[in-house]
């Protein structure tokens, strides 16, 4: 997954593992979805994950994909779920608001904030306030190997944002000056 999802991957329900026998005896454990089933399959030093009855690789067209442990195998599993249920998702900020995952006056969670460039509003909880929080122009930068929300240049990803909302539009000439 990318960094635009890996925040919402965290909202995708965890496969239920139970063990089961893919041959007999063979400690395979699965996992059912509503997109299909997951396995974790043995081999004498590794694991190897399947879906749907093919093996998930790394695109390298077998089963050469192995794991360690199969702790490892089950994360990697948790992983291309989410993957997968992202996928089906419109995440736009329009589409956000449609289903009404809007909340506090228009600020979104923050795990939907767009992450391609847009400058939007931050809300950064702040108890020295009025309000409660205070509130940071910001967009998301994924140049040069730098990932991060940035404010006028300075990298201000390590601050512990909470919300967003799209900036608002500028006044029309009726309403400008108008308090």
């Amino acid at each position: 997954m990318t960094n635009d999802t890996d925040d919402l991957a965290r909202l995708v329900i965890p496969l239920k593992w139970r063990p089961g026998s893919y041959k007999a005896d063979c400690g395979d454990y699965f996992a059912g979805t509503v997109l299909g089933e997951y396995s974790c399959r043995p081999l004498k030093t590794h694991w190897t994950l399947w879906f749907r009855e093919r093996c998930l690789d790394d695109e390298t067209g077998g089963c050469r994909k192995r794991f360690d442990e199969l702790e490892e195998a089950k994360a990697a599993a948790q992983a291309d779920y989410a993957r997968r249920i992202l996928s089906a998702l419109d995440l736009s900020p329009a589409a956000m608001a449609a289903a009404g995952w809007v909340r506090d006056n228009g600020w979104q969670p923050i795990e939907t904030a767009p992450k391609d460039g847009t400058e939007i509003l931050l809300r950064l909880p702040d108890e020295d306030t009025f309000r409660g929080f205070t509130v940071w122009c910001a967009y998301w930068n994924y140049d040069c190997g730098v990932y991060g929300w940035l404010d006028d240049g300075h990298l201000i990803s390590d601050m512990p944002f909470t919300g967003w909302t799209p900036i608002p539009a500028p006044p029309t000439d009726a309403t400008e000056g108008q308090s």
